[in-house]
């Protein structure tokens, strides 16, 4: 695969998202630090959190994994599974 460089307008378009998104990361890394990282179930297709019915491929993976641990008899569930939403 060949690699092909920034124009520089595209260039400019990343160093201002990248330049956007380094004090949230700088945030959450210290909260991380703190052990008080709470991240949004944000849905990263769409650009916002979704709900059931909103989103076919979310809405797939969920009823996947809720099949799978049916399977498994909730035997592998955690607390944080539970108590999350």
């Amino acid at each position: 695969m060949k690699f092909n460089a920034l124009t520089p307008p595209a260039f400019q378009i990343f160093m201002h998202s990248f330049d956007m998104a380094e004090p949230d990361y700088g945030r959450a890394a210290q909260r991380a630090s703190e052990n008080k990282l709470r991240l949004a179930n944000l849905n990263f297709d769409i650009g916002s959190m979704t709900h059931a019915g909103q989103y076919d491929p979310q809405d797939d993976a969920y009823e996947f994994w809720v099949d799978e641990l049916a399977r498994l008899h909730y035997a592998t569930v955690t607390t944080a599974m539970v108590t999350t939403y």
